[in-house]
């Protein structure tokens, strides 16, 4: 079975203000972990995350993933849409892309992105790892969890199952 993600991802927000952004939305979840750069968000209900993430103040990322086409990451700041990546397997980035790239690698990468772009290209049956991507991606922005996270998979995953890996993981109701 291939891996299908969806998690919101918000910067410098605490679990208490994320749970509170949430709760102002109408938007349960599970807040699965988070670091000193970014908490992680996964709504129960799917379609959801654009919403949560245009309701947050500050930088919020929606990452998509689907290992068998690619990696999106949907930025927003303060609420309004800045712009999509798109890490479609085997199609080199655009202008568009690298310049999107530029901005979120300046607000909030621990190391320059540009890098990525080329491995984008070299993800093939015969070639690179998808993973190999999505992990460098996810490293390099400094993203608390990424792996595996999808609404059903929070919908359906009792919390006593993933406290050894998250143990700050809650549920927001």
């Amino acid at each position: 079975m291939s891996e299908n993600s969806e998690s919101v991802h918000l910067w410098h927000r605490n679990a208490s203000e994320v749970r509170e952004i949430a709760r102002d939305a109408g938007i349960i979840g599970r807040i699965v972990a988070h670091n000193e750069r970014w908490t992680c968000f996964v709504p129960f209900e799917d379609g959801r995350s654009e919403f949560l993430a245009q309701k947050a103040s500050g930088l919020a990322l929606v990452w998509k993933y689907a290992e068998d086409f690619g990696l999106w990451i949907t930025v927003f700041e303060t609420g309004r849409h800045v712009g999509n990546l798109a890490f479609e397997w085997g199609v080199p980035a655009t202008p568009a892309a690298e310049r999107l790239l530029k901005w979120l690698t300046d607000r909030s990468a621990q190391e320059g992105l540009d890098d990525v772009l080329p491995l984008v290209a070299e993800v093939t049956p015969d070639g690179r790892n998808p993973k190999e991507v999505r992990d460098t991606v996810a490293a390099r922005l400094g993203i608390a969890a990424y792996d595996w996270l999808s609404p059903q998979y929070a919908r359906e995953t009792p919390l006593e199952e993933i406290q050894d890996e998250f143990p700050e993981v809650e549920d927001v109701i």
